[in-house]
């Protein structure tokens, strides 16, 4: 099993009438984009028992993603979302709670609940980083943390903005992580991805799409990698994947975060 651990959420959208709310929470998306692009995936994190709770509960079940983490009496965290900039409001919710790392093979991590502390980092096992930066929110001492982080994952994700905020020169920063991190990835948006290997660049364009709501297209990126990745036997700890293997990899998950782009909510279509 492949395991997201980390915090889940209620994403509110403008709409008629006042807000629409769609699940939500990076490592939540992962769990379930992870199951939707064929992998049996698992998700560790703390549900509330209030109705979004029960909700967030039921979708893994939909995708029949495992939930391996606990119930909590405290409220959902929600994020309002508008002209995607994100207003969270996790205080006092099920956030804040520790989150259990049961085993897994292969761990997908980062955003809020690694940011604040929420949950801890495997000490085996192939992990992937995405550290999902959200400004005004996580907290300045995550750029060395995260430095350090990266020198014991096997896959670092990060989108130009993420890398902006952490370090400056994006580009410069994911050069720097691959000296010790097999696989670094570095989303740019429109111009695509650019992933390196040791001294190995390989760089994949974006597919065009009709942007309805971007909202998720990083997740959606994230965890099809992964899923592609692992479909090709390439999830082994300290190991690079083959070029040719990262590329296909990439290209999917480039085809994945268009599609997702596409639909309203931060997860991707099911295929099929």
């Amino acid at each position: 099993m492949i395991l997201a651990a980390g915090e889940a959420l209620v994403d509110c959208f403008p709409g008629a009438g006042g807000f629409r709310p769609r699940p939500g929470g990076a490592p939540y998306n992962w769990a379930r984009g992870l199951a939707r692009f064929g992998v049996r995936a698992g998700f560790s994190g703390v549900l509330s028992s209030d109705g979004f709770g029960e909700r967030l509960l039921g979708g893994l079940a939909e995708d029949g993603v495992a939930f391996l983490g606990e119930r909590s009496q405290a409220p959902t965290p929600i994020a309002l979302v508008e002209g995607g900039r994100f207003r969270f409001y996790h205080r006092g919710t099920a956030l804040m709670a520790p989150i259990p790392l049961p085993p897994a093979r292969a761990y997908l991590l980062g955003s809020l609940a690694l940011q604040l502390g929420r949950v801890g980092w495997p000490a085996e096992g192939y992990r992937a980083l995405d550290p999902n930066v959200r400004p005004g929110l996580t907290p300045e001492d995550f750029r060395t943390r995260f430095l350090r982080l990266a020198a014991f994952a096997d896959l670092v994700k990060l989108s130009e903005e993420d890398a902006a905020w952490l370090f400056g020169d994006p580009e410069g920063l994911a050069r720097r992580l691959a000296r010790r991190t097999p696989l670094v990835v570095l989303t740019r948006g429109d111009r695509g991805a650019v992933a390196f290997l040791g001294e190995t660049r390989i760089e994949v364009p974006a597919v065009p799409a009709r942007v309805r709501d971007p909202t998720g297209a990083g997740d959606a990126f994230f965890a099809a990698l992964v899923a592609g990745l692992d479909r090709r036997g390439a999830l082994v700890p300290g190991r690079p994947p083959e070029p040719e293997i990262a590329r296909a990899a990439l290209e999917e998950a480039a085809r994945a975060a268009a599609r997702t782009v596409e639909v309203l909510g931060a997860l991707p279509p099911r295929r099929g």
